[in-house]
């Protein structure tokens, strides 16, 4: 009789754990963000585009837009001075159909609309100076699809197997909107004067989904980082304003 009461426990641990396992094995293969964020953003006000600090804006396989005052240039048919790609795919009508908002939309919108894309996975360099540098991804699918692909920066791995619309749980794919696309940041330390991005299916960790693992990019921003005044300038520029000031009474009161 205690065999019996003891056997169903056993068996009942028996199936959590083969649940459990079967549970870590499927989580495994949802987005993984190591470095940097993943958004569903609206508009291109979402970009880091401030003029004097964009060192890159590309519009992947597309012709030249303005947005924010920013010229995005064409990679296509070759990258621009400082930029190697490859290899890569580009084609120039991705229709999105999107319709983000924003008074640059329609611009947008047209560097949404063409993409590098597909497999193997593709290399981008850029020559940068030394320091902090940001760097935005940003692409719309177009379609509810299932693609997924993996982004590495500096050699480091930055995001497994993230999705044309965005994240995905592992169970659930982000829904088709038109509205919205993804946009992928990062700052990097950069200490060889070259920021190396590489985009595509490349991770294998033994959990990766099967399916369609074509990644597409629409644009990338690069911008420097404007470091902010440190506590001892800004002492030592009060410091300074105090004895303008003071300098300015005496010679009144002189």
């Amino acid at each position: 009789m205690n065999s019996r009461f003891f056997s169903f426990p056993l068996l009942l641990s028996a199936g959590l754990l083969a649940v459990l396992s079967c549970s870590s094995g499927d989580a495994a293969m949802l987005t993984t963000i190591t470095h940097g964020t993943v958004t569903r953003v609206p508009s291109h006000t979402d970009l880091n585009l401030v003029p004097g600090n964009v060192l890159y804006a590309i519009n992947n396989a597309g012709t030249a837009q303005t947005i924010d005052g920013v010229s995005f240039v064409t990679n296509k048919p070759a990258p621009p001075a400082g930029m190697t790609d490859g290899p890569v795919n580009r084609l120039g009508s991705w229709s999105p159909n999107s319709n983000t908002s924003g008074p640059d939309a329609a611009a947008m919108d047209a560097v949404l609309n063409t993409i590098d894309c597909c497999n193997p996975a593709s290399t981008y360099n850029f020559e940068v100076p030394n320091g902090p540098i940001t760097l935005q991804m940003f692409w719309a699918g177009n379609a509810t699809e299932t693609r997924l692909w993996d982004i590495e920066v500096e050699g480091v791995l930055s995001v497994d197997e993230v999705t044309s619309h965005g994240i995905w749980d592992g169970v659930t794919f982000p829904v088709d909107d038109v509205t919205v696309y993804t946009l992928f940041e990062q700052t990097i330390d950069v200490t060889d004067g070259v920021l190396n991005v590489r985009v595509g299916q490349f991770f294998a960790d033994g959990a990766q989904r099967d399916g369609d693992r074509n990644f597409v990019l629409s644009g990338m921003v690069i911008s420097s980082v404007i470091p902010e005044p440190s506590t001892l300038i800004l002492a030592v520029m009060a410091l300074l304003g105090l004895g303008c000031c003071g300098r300015r009474r005496r010679q009144r009161n002189g």
